[in-house]
């Protein structure tokens, strides 16, 4: 942690877990209070947040609490496009370790959201649903490194993942993007549990 003022220096390089320790509460409690006492600008680092331990990534997927999906709704665009991690848990998960079914990730990432969020007609291959579809072999998916593009207003660069071997991503019935090309149709919109 980085703080601000004099009376916050002795938590200069501590953990949230040291913080905890000594005042007590809940994890979400004692942060906010720690973020107010530093006049709502402490530096805080995370340090080992990324795949890097895949069996205990293994054991926060399979943890009936979890909601498994990803998205910063676009908060990080100068940094990363954060695609790919659907594809890390078919390429990972299921078909190199076998933590999960497919017909389970492939749930996880469909029916369980459209249940947990109220989404009406998605999330089900059925009559009336909408044909929301991502089509894929398991075997053809590929995990690819990040590379930079310079494809932001002005030519900024960003981090960009692969198509990951998709072989149809359909949105509403209408064919959005076609072995990796996109097609020009843009039919999404935002939903809401209220439609």
């Amino acid at each position: 942690m980085e703080v601000v003022g004099d009376d916050n220096q002795p938590w200069l390089g501590r953990t949230l877990a040291d913080l905890m320790a000594v005042r007590g509460g809940h994890p979400s409690d004692v942060l906010a209070d720690f973020v107010l006492a530093n006049d709502c600008r402490p530096g805080i680092v995370a340090v080992g947040v990324a795949n890097a331990d895949v069996d205990g990534v293994a054991r926060t997927l399979l943890d009936p609490a979890v909601l498994i999906s990803s998205s910063d709704a676009g908060a990080h665009a100068q940094m990363l496009c954060a695609s790919g991690d659907s594809t890390l848990l078919f390429t990972r998960h299921v078909r190199e370790r076998g933590d999960l079914s497919i017909e389970r990730a492939v749930h996880e990432l469909t029916g369980r959201q459209a249940e947990v969020f109220g989404f009406s007609g998605r999330g089900v291959i059925a009559h009336g649903a909408i044909a929301d579809l991502a089509v894929f072999a398991l075997d053809e998916l590929h995990y690819d490194d990040d590379v930079f593009v310079n494809d932001l207003p002005g030519g900024g660069a960003r981090l960009r993942r692969g198509d990951g071997g998709y072989r149809a991503t359909i949105v509403g019935g209408i064919p959005v993007q076609l072995g990796g090309t996109m097609t020009g149709a843009l039919p999404g919109r935002m939903i809401s549990s209220a439609h």
